[in-house]
């Protein structure tokens, strides 16, 4: 009997300590973001901050989950307990979503290639006008994007405009390397993205390759990252409480540094405007 009640008691002990915290789904469509998830020394922006806000975050448990963009898009729709880093809000997903104040910012898009655009694809700026003048049936060239990202409202609505037989969709999850190598190989003529993301591609080749790169007019010159979640009572309970976090996050020199420490040099001036204007720092 009495050993009874001593396993009893035991039971009640360890089930009183149980892990009772509301579960959030941290979906990732990235192997290179799982492979640094949690990990000290991450090799990019989108790690980087993220592992510093996460360290303080102790009343939910978080569970990565390494899914397709497709289906995440499916998820960030339908769930409760869904949420995603690193997303760019749009329109579209603002029907859907719940979001976060800023959580990284990045310098903006560019469309890169391996060969110099002629003149008169620019503005007197040395921007390219539009990503429609490159992809005619004159010109016959291949733009690779990923399956179920956003560009941005502006280039996602020029990319709509441009012929299907023009476009590569590339649907793997090790979207950024798989583009950089069709590049380097010319099976495409250009490819959409990030300063920063290029600069660590660029980093991982055993040869350097060299690239051309343009913004586009009137997008943006830099852009916002933010958490979203599901629109749902735990969405907004999760985010609410990342805010309070993020408003103490973007006073620490860490924050800084796990942004500036994935760029190039020659890009520090321009970065550090843009972060002081939204961060209301002074680096």
């Amino acid at each position: 009997m009495l050993q009874l009640l001593f396993f009893l008691l035991v039971l009640f002990t360890v089930n009183s300590f149980a892990d009772d915290r509301q579960t959030i789904i941290w979906l990732s469509d990235s192997e290179n973001y799982v492979k640094n998830f949690r990990q000290a020394n991450a090799d990019n922006i989108d790690s980087d901050t993220n592992n510093l806000l996460l360290t303080q975050i102790n009343n939910y448990k978080i569970e990565l989950e390494y899914t397709p963009l497709a289906r995440i898009e499916k998820l960030m729709k339908s769930g409760e307990n869904y949420c995603i880093a690193n997303r760019l809000k749009t329109k579209e997903r603002l029907k859907n979503n719940l979001f976060s104040l800023p959580l990284n910012l990045y310098l903006g898009l560019r469309v890169y290639s391996k060969k110099k655009l002629a003149q008169k694809y620019l503005n007197i700026n040395g921007e390219l006008t539009s990503i429609t003048d490159l992809l005619t049936e004159r010109e016959n060239k291949w733009l690779l994007v990923s399956k179920g990202r956003s560009y941005s409202d502006l280039l996602d609505q020029q990319i709509t405009q441009v012929d299907k037989r023009f476009i590569y969709v590339l649907s793997k999850q090790s979207y950024a390397e798989a583009a950089f190598d069709m590049l380097a190989k010319e099976r495409v003529d250009y490819i959409i993205e990030y300063p920063a993301e290029v600069a660590l591609m660029s980093k991982k080749r055993s040869k350097p390759l060299p690239l051309y790169s343009v913004s586009v007019t009137d997008s943006e010159k830099y852009v916002i990252g933010y958490l979203a979640c599901n629109k749902s009572a735990i969405g907004k309970q999760f985010i609410d409480n990342i805010n309070q976090v993020l408003t103490g996050v973007y006073q620490q020199k860490g924050f800084y540094l796990a942004h500036v420490n994935h760029l190039n040099k020659s890009d520090l001036i321009i970065f550090n405007y843009y972060f002081n204007q939204v961060f209301s720092t002074n680096y």
